[in-house]
Formats: structure tokens, C-alpha cells, sequence
């Protein structure tokens, strides 16, 4: 079962049931709760199952309040960055409480003990750290690529996991986990499983490919990405297709991504622009 804002936020020919809702007319705490109470029901009389819940207030909040306001040209909203920050925390903090009360809900009906419960956010978000970005969806610097992900299961004791993971990680992890086999006769993962880092082995670290459409002068996206990185979790590359020109950092000393370090002799350049070749196909 799947519960969403829109049909085009997943794909959903494989759902047995979704629910697309309106939010301007729903309480999604109220509502979310209820669909833990009937996988409740269909856990105790033997089923499994899979429940997808999305919550987009905090998207709905900047879409009305930031999107819809000002442009990523904006110079009102670039110099007041303690306001945008005042913004986005009452949002996240809205999120937050709706989170815990779900948490609530599913150790209340007691499936904590038997249920994977994986929380992601797809991007993060802007409040003015770079001109031509208000909000999201122009560059691929860290604060609007870096998120958080939670996988909880009483089998994971508590740890912060420090390397650099993906999104694509996320599925063959669920499917090591729940011993589900990988059907070789469909196109292969880009993830790996994150079960061996969580049981404290190592794993390699692999590339983390972003791509962004970035509007330029103009509001409305390209129907063609233009803006892509590579990124390690020491340092990342960036090609804005748009104009050719390319951005290297050094993320453990520039957090921030304020220092250009391309074309400056640096060997890692080379290797992650092959990297950057091989994973787009020029």
C-alpha cells in the first residue's frame, strides 16, 4: 500500500492499493496512523506487507512560501538567510513531530520488533548559501545533495554510519536483509548492500552520481539535465554542461564548496571526470 501526494511520485503498477491525497484537506499524522492500524490487522492474520507513506509538507511549505515568491535571481531572498533558515527549521520541525508520532504508532501496535522501517529524504534544500539557487534543483553542491537516511530493525544496534552511501543502496540492502534473491533476468542494481558496514565489516565506497536541470535566466527547467557531480567522500567534481565549465573540492577542508580547485594539477581531477564519462556516456 502506498499513500502520496501525486501518481508521479513513484511508480505504482506494483502496489495492491495507494491512496493519492489531498493535503490541504487531510491530516497526514491522523491518516498515516490509521494505515499502520490495517497492516496491523493484515500482520496478524499472517500477511506481510509493505507500506509506503510520503510526507510533503516541508516541499509543499517552500513551494509557497520560497518557489512561488521569489526566482534563484532573487537578491531579497539571497540577503536574508537567517530568515530562510528560520523557515526551513519550523518546517523540519513540523516533520519531525509528525515522525515521532508515526514511530509512535508502529511501537504502540507492537511491529517494531518484526518491521524494517526505512526513513529517507530525497534532497536536501537551499537557504542562501549560493546565487542562482533559492531553494533546489539548479546545482549539486552538498546542501542540496547530502540527506539522511534511518534504517531501523531490531537486529541494527545504534550507529552512525560515516562513509559516503547512496540512495541505490538502499534496495539490495532491504532485499539482503529480508534474504529476498536478486532476479538476474532484470537490469542489474547500481546499489550494494550496506549489511556488511552495518554488522561492522568494511565495504568499498563507490561514486555518488548527481544530475540537476538548472533553469538559468530562465524559470522554467530544461527538459534535459545540464548540471551533474561525482562525488567521493573526500572530494567532488562538477560539469555544468551549460557553459562547459567544471568545479572540483576538497570536502574534508572546504565544507562549503567555496574553493575552485580545478585545473590546478590535482590527480583526482582526472580520475573522477572519467568517472563522470563513464556513468553519463558522453
Amino acid at each position: 500500500m502506498a499513500d502520496i501526494h501525486s501518481r508521479l511520485a513513484i511508480p505504482l503498477d506494483s502496489f495492491d492499493e495507494y491512496h493519492v491525497y489531498d493535503e490541504s484537506s487531510v491530516d497526514l499524522t491522523e491518516d498515516h496512523q490509521k494505515l499502520i492500524r490495517v497492516m496491523k490487522k493484515k500482520f496478524d492474520s499472517g500477511k506481510n506487507f509493505f507500506l509506503y507513506l510520503h510526507y510533503e509538507k516541508i516541499h509543499t511549505g517552500i513551494m509557497n512560501s520560497v518557489l512561488k515568491i521569489f526566482t534563484n535571481y532573487s537578491k531579497e531572498y539571497f540577503e536574508k538567510k537567517k530568515t530562510n533558515e528560520e523557515r526551513y527549521d519550523k518546517l523540519f520541525c513540523e516533520a519531525e513531530n509528525y515522525l515521532q508520532k508515526i514511530l509512535d504508532e508502529v511501537k504502540f501496535q507492537d511491529l517494531l520488533n518484526h518491521t524494517l522501517v526505512l526513513i529517507i529524504s530525497d534532497h536536501g534544500i537551499s537557504v542562501g548559501e549560493k546565487f542562482g539557487e533559492r531553494a533546489y534543483g539548479a546545482f549539486c553542491y552538498d546542501y542540496t545533495i547530502r540527506t539522511f537516511g534511518a534504517l531501523v530493525s531490531p537486529d541494527f544496534s545504534c550507529k552512525e554510519i560515516t562513509q559516503q552511501i547512496r540512495h541505490v543502496d538502499f534496495l539490495p540492502t532491504i532485499l539482503d536483509y529480508l534474504h529476498i534473491e536478486i532476479d538476474d533476468n532484470y537490469q542489474v542494481m547500481d546499489g550494494q548492500s550496506l549489511l556488511p558496514i552495518i554488522n561492522g565489516k568494511k565495504i568499498s565506497e563507490k561514486i555518488a552520481y548527481t544530475e540537476t536541470a538548472n533553469p538559468l535566466s530562465d524559470n522554467k527547467p530544461p527538459k534535459k539535465p545540464n548540471t551533474s557531480s561525482v562525488r567521493t567522500s573526500e572530494w567532488k567534481l562538477i560539469f555544468n554542461e551549460y557553459n562547459g565549465t567544471k568545479e572540483l573540492y576538497d570536502l574534508r577542508n572546504d565544507h562549503n564548496e567555496e574553493k575552485n580547485l580545478i585545473n590546478t594539477g590535482l590527480e583526482i581531477e582526472e580520475k573522477l571526470w572519467n568517472e563522470l564519462i563513464k556513468l553519463k556516456k558522453f
